[in-house]
């Protein structure tokens, strides 16, 4: 890309460089599954030209036009870089020392949690005879009134 926005002028591999290392800790974000690869080549060289005080060529149309870009995509992806950079650094856990490690004994004996007794629910009310029609086949109804 920086190839392609500086042809006929003097390639700039500080440029490249750093904006080489923006996309990589782009990674380190979620900015990779929600733009192109086009749009965070293009944040990361807006960034990388700003921080080294390269201008980048404009004319008619603005530089991240060639890409397939807007203006708000890429800024975008800037602010989601540059907030990266605002999180704490990543440190490397070991698993292994954890599991190694005794959890210290409690100072103080604690009271046990209380225990609550199981209760069983109470039984369903009995079914009852309901409709006194004289074929002696009446029907069962719950004493809800419910069938």
């Amino acid at each position: 890309y920086i190839r392609v926005l500086f042809s006929g002028c003097d390639f700039h591999s500080q440029l490249a460089q750093k904006s080489w290392n923006y996309v990589n800790d782009s990674y380190r974000t979620i900015l990779c599954v929600r733009f192109r690869p086009n749009i965070l080549a293009c944040g990361a060289i807006f960034l990388a030209s700003r921080n080294l005080g390269i201008a980048l060529p404009e004319g008619e149309s603005p530089w991240y036009n060639l890409f397939d870009c807007t203006e708000k995509e890429v800024l975008t992806v800037c602010s989601g870089i540059l907030a990266l950079y605002s999180m704490p650094k990543a440190r490397y856990i070991s698993l292994h020392e954890k599991e190694k490690k005794v959890a210290p004994a409690p100072t103080a004996a604690a009271p046990p949690p209380p225990v609550h007794p199981v209760v069983p629910p109470p039984p369903p009310p009995p079914a009852q005879e309901v409709g006194g029609d004289k074929s002696g086949a009446g029907r069962k109804e719950e004493a809800s009134g419910l069938v």
